[in-house]
């Protein structure tokens, strides 16, 4: 059936960069309260091909009140190719290098805007 691997189609996969894949899977759960990829279960998301997750991602990452760096993170985290996926230690290179608050009040700004409450 299209869309579905069997483990003969599988190359082999590197732990680090499924561990990364999880790594911006979790991150994408926190930051949109729910689950992605329109799946509730393995068997419904195991079926899916590399295009559906790059469409739904692009979707995902759409409007969300985070940091661009984020976002960009946690895309750079789920590319389906994982020759190409960032790595954590990448990851946490990008995060650590990032701009911090300014302020407690813009710092709780941008955690209301995350949990989608209004701010004035």
């Amino acid at each position: 059936t299209a869309g579905i691997l069997n483990k003969k189609q599988m190359p082999p996969i590197s732990a680090e960069k499924a561990e990364a894949w999880a790594v911006g899977a979790s991150l994408l759960k926190i930051v949109k309260q729910r689950n992605s990829f329109g799946g509730p279960s393995w068997n419904a998301v195991s079926k899916r091909d590399a295009s559906f997750f790059e469409e739904t991602l692009t979707e995902e990452l759409q409007n969300l009140a985070v940091p661009k760096l984020l976002m960009q993170v946690i895309q750079d985290l789920l590319i389906v190719n994982p020759d190409e996926r960032m790595s954590i230690a990448e990851a946490l290179e990008t995060l650590q290098e990032a701009e911090t608050f300014e302020s407690p009040d813009e710092q709780a700004v941008v955690f209301a805007k995350m949990k989608g409450l209004k701010v004035q």
